[in-house]
């Protein structure tokens, strides 16, 4: 089983936009749900995940990889819990 935790308030936005790979104060120019955790059944850390309002800038969203559910996923590895 899979869970899925809150925004996880150790990643401020200057990490969150580092790890997005763009300037902070394009992050808080664009409507975001924070940074998410998924925790598999075991406890172990799956993903992390941040989704954004579809309806932010364009261009910043366009510098972003993001899928069609305007959702950036991102590896254990890739972060720095």
């Amino acid at each position: 089983m899979i869970h899925f935790q809150q925004p996880d308030s150790t990643f401020g936005t200057q990490y969150t936009a580092q790890l997005l790979g763009i300037p902070q104060e394009d992050l808080t120019a664009v409507n975001h749900s924070g940074l998410h955790t998924i925790i598999e059944g075991d406890g172990q850390v799956a993903q992390y995940y941040i989704q954004f309002d579809r309806n932010s800038d364009t261009s910043i969203l366009n510098k972003l990889k993001l899928n069609k559910r305007y959702i950036a996923y991102f590896r254990p590895d890739e972060v720095q819990a």
